[in-house]
């Protein structure tokens, strides 16, 4: 991982967890949705915020090669599915056997999911030429 690479990693997943969180705590608090199903939500809306930047920012010298829809597919496969997949396990398990509220849980789940997601993103969509 190049240094410009990774900080262009961060930034985006810090931006990326801000409108998770922000999801998950509208659907919660403002509508009452459960716990699981706001953060399959907030994950949603997430991965498609984190596909752009990353398209437009951390890769942008790997997305001229495959046009159309088959990078997002991709992304939304991979990262999606792991992120989806990941975080609602770890906030079910959290939330069920600690202390903790969904948001603090959705903080450890999004923080154990990150490097997984790096690297598939890195290899899978974003691949070197």
């Amino acid at each position: 991982m190049t240094s410009r690479r990774g900080v262009a990693f961060v930034a985006v997943g810090a931006l990326g967890f801000a409108v998770q969180i922000g999801t998950v705590w509208s659907c919660t608090v403002l509508a009452g949705v459960p716990h699981a199903v706001a953060t399959a939500l907030g994950v949603a809306t997430a991965i498609v915020h984190k596909y752009e930047w990353h398209r437009r920012w951390t890769w942008r010298d790997r997305t001229g090669r495959s046009p159309g829809a088959a990078p997002f597919v991709r992304f939304v496969v991979a990262t999606g599915a792991l992120s989806l997949v990941g975080n609602v396990a770890i906030v079910s398990l959290l939330v069920a056997n600690l202390p903790i509220g969904v948001v603090a849980a959705n903080a450890g789940a999004v923080t154990a999911c990150a490097f997984a997601n790096f690297v598939v993103t890195d290899r899978l969509v974003f691949t070197p030429r």
